[in-house]
């Protein structure tokens, strides 16, 4: 998780996005356990839908 926060804040930095030194990640990333089938739906419908606008959805099926 630190070396993914790393590489994004890199990338986020050098596109000036924002302020360098601004604080972007929760400290341990506000992790979520999935246990069950339906902890994993939950946490997928709260990324594509539950954090403003909608994001796009490329659905792949599974043979």
């Amino acid at each position: 998780m630190h070396a993914f926060k790393s590489y994004a804040s890199r990338n986020l930095n050098r596109l000036g996005v924002d302020e360098p030194d601004r604080k972007r990640w929760a400290r341990h990333g506000s992790t979520r356990w999935l246990w069950k089938d339906e902890d994993v739906q939950k946490a997928i419908c709260y990324v594509v839908s539950g954090q403003g606008e909608a994001m796009e959805v490329h659905r792949v099926e599974l043979v």
